[in-house]
């Protein structure tokens, strides 16, 4: 079905679509990449080791999980910039909220909540995106860049502001953020179009039922699935511990700096190729077939994270940048890909279901991952996350297979 889609200019309405979308997006990863980078500070603080840190990551992440269906639906019946601006507004009460737990309890709960409300953001901007603009790989890219944006950003300002200040001043700082955001989005003049799904090749009739509409493609749906819940593990993997890994091998000092000051720019730096993988994978989403540009760009996968596990001094952030990259560069096409084979009427929906797996299963990378760090090292979990990323590529490669195959009897029963 998504064989090959031609490279369509984005009109003005498309673009406000995207950018609004993006400026959410970008502020949605902040906490829990604000919380990987002041982890050290903050286990100081409480008294508490890696298993404990990691596992309120977990909490987090679960939370950020059991909003998206709930959002999505949400997005469906009330439109999506309404849905984002309750999403901000929740971030930046719950972020400033945060900042004054007084307790590793507190803060698990107020993490929680936390995670609650800025997990409604992902299955609402995406199909928000995906029912508007018709060059959805290249929307997509656009947005990923801005998420990745946030992604530097976080580990950059929370690091430099723990520093200076303490590791709750950045959780301030972004809930204040949040806020502006959420006024943005609240006062915003666009929506995304009503438009009939029988335009879709594949989405079947509007009047059809939603499984007879989905049931010829339900495998393919399913690898796409398993595919981006693998991403959640290896994601809630990288989230938590990257900057600890990388303080953990650069050495005491970098450039003279003490490397735990420098420990989120350094991923920061090592994160911005994330902005670059998104743009590039966005615009070969629309040039390529995405099943198999999914399957070569996650070939890469394993290799590189096993790289990032042995790598030392300086070249462990080289690796996780060349990680980060293809990462990233994925992502926009089996995206598009889940949309190619869904209505739009049910899209928010259907990527609730997909950010559901992605994250409550992912969750279970902080508490795994914590477990292998105290018991071994950094070097290790990033060992368990290769191996996950070799399993991605398995997948992706039945995923080429599966569509084949769905094309085959399309196009036999087209045959007269």
């Amino acid at each position: 079905m998504a064989d090959k889609a031609s490279p369509q200019r984005l009109d003005r309405q498309q673009r406000k679509v995207i950018g609004y979308a993006g400026l959410a997006h970008a502020l949605s990863h902040t906490p829990d990449w604000a919380y990987a980078a002041v982890l050290i500070q903050v286990g100081l603080t409480f008294g508490v080791g890696e298993l404990v840190l990691g596992s309120i990551g977990t909490a987090y992440a679960i939370g950020y999980g059991l909003t998206a269906v709930p959002a999505g639906w949400l997005a469906d019946v009330a439109g999506s910039r309404r849905t984002l601006a309750l999403s901000m507004a929740g971030s930046g009460i719950m972020s400033i909220v945060v900042a004054f737990s007084q307790g590793t309890v507190m803060l698990a709960v107020t993490m929680t909540v936390l995670g609650l409300a800025a997990g409604m953001y992902h299955p609402v901007g995406v199909s928000f995106i995906t029912r508007s603009v018709s060059a959805r790989a290249k929307a997509l890219g656009y947005h990923g860049v801005a998420g990745n944006i946030g992604t530097v950003m976080a580990p950059a300002v929370a690091g430099g502001l723990a520093a200076l200040i303490s590791w709750r001043a950045s959780f301030v700082v972004f809930g204040v953020m949040f806020l502006a955001v959420a006024i943005i989005l609240a006062t915003a003049k666009v929506e995304e179009p009503q438009e009939d799904d029988s335009e879709e090749a594949g989405s079947g009739d509007r009047g059809g039922s939603v499984f007879a509409t989905l049931k010829p493609f339900l495998l393919v749906i399913a690898l796409i699935f398993l595919i981006n819940t693998m991403y959640g593990f290896i994601y809630r993997g990288t989230a938590v511990f990257l900057p600890t890994h990388i303080q953990n091998n650069v050495g005491d000092t970098f450039l003279g700096l003490d490397t735990e000051a420098m420990a989120g720019s350094l991923t920061a730096a090592a994160l911005i190729f994330g902005s670059f993988g998104q743009f590039i994978g966005g615009h070969l989403g629309e040039r390529f077939p995405r099943e198999k540009l999914t399957l070569v760009l996650t070939a890469v996968l394993g290799p590189a994270l096993l790289l990032t596990a042995f790598a030392n001094g300086i070249f462990v952030v080289g690796a996780a940048a060349l990680f980060i990259f293809f990462n990233f560069m994925a992502q926009p096409s089996y995206s598009a890909l889940l949309a190619d084979y869904t209505p739009r009427r049910i899209q928010g929906r259907i990527f609730g279901f997909l950010f559901l797996g992605f994250f409550i299963v992912g969750s279970t990378a902080g508490v795994i991952t914590g477990w292998v760090v105290e018991r071994h090292s950094t070097d290790w979990a990033f060992v368990l996350l290769a191996g996950v990323g070799s399993m991605v590529t398995v997948v992706a490669g039945l995923l080429v297979l599966a569509a084949a195959r769905q094309a085959r009897l399309r196009k036999a029963e087209a045959s007269p």
